[in-house]
């Protein structure tokens, strides 16, 4: 309804979520857009790319009809470590989205930086720089502060230790690759998170919430992430 009400004085709608490709809204608000010739409007998304249809609507015949459609990507992890993360969700099929979309959107990744992946993360970037030609300058990432029990700060010193130098290395690698200015600074700050002080105390609860999402699913944290074997 507010979009119908104030549809001409709209120059950009932003849909997010929940997964706004997964919401039947979504589609009624295209349609609404193209049936009053608003093709005009920019369309901008937060999205995890994991589906690109619902029910009998494919996004990408949307898409195509509109010049101005921006992507931030939610993602987070490469390989079998996402579909942990984000459960149900299969990295192959995100890569294979990308390629469907990639040359009618505007495409940049945002990545929040925990626990999970700060040994995942770096080889996520590299894939996407080297593989998928993605400019750094379409790379963001920002430090996640909750739930704490998945806080950097949480790590114990060696692991920190580790983090710093694959950090390190990244951004050392980053810094021969240009436009990848922001993003170097991006994760310095991260380090400077990391380091800022010792929440290892939290380990207990992050294991105890862990180890019934593993029961509940069937998984093992050690096995999907054996860089933290030595952990508990």
């Amino acid at each position: 309804d507010y979009v119908r009400d104030n549809l001409d004085h709209l120059d950009q709608i932003y849909f997010a979520g929940g997964e706004p490709l997964l919401m039947g809204e979504h589609y009624q608000i295209l349609d609404l857009l193209l049936s009053r010739n608003r093709t005009d409007i920019k369309l901008l998304y937060s999205t995890n790319l994991t589906k690109l249809t619902y029910k009998n609507h494919n996004v990408i015949d949307y898409w195509k009809q509109f010049p101005d459609v921006e992507i931030w990507a939610s993602i987070d992890l490469i390989g079998a470590q996402a579909g942990y993360v984000r459960g149900g969700s299969v990295y192959q099929e995100i890569e294979e989205n990308y390629e469907k979309i990639k040359n009618i959107v505007d495409f940049s990744i945002f990545s929040t930086v925990h626990m999970l992946n700060i040994f995942n993360l770096p080889q996520l970037q590299k894939q996407w720089i080297l593989d998928k030609k993605l400019d750094p300058s379409r790379l963001i990432i920002n430090t996640l502060v909750s739930p704490s029990n998945f806080d950097l700060r949480v790590l114990p010193d060696v692991f920190k230790q580790q983090a710093t130098k694959t950090i390190t290395d990244h951004i050392n690698w980053l810094t021969s690759i240009s436009g990848s200015e922001k993003l170097v600074t991006q994760w310095q700050d991260v380090l400077q998170y990391m380091n800022s002080s010792n929440q290892s105390h939290l380990l207990k609860e992050f294991f105890r919430l862990n180890d019934e999402k593993d029961q509940y699913r069937d998984e093992n944290f050690v096995e999907m992430f054996p860089e933290f074997k030595e952990l508990r």
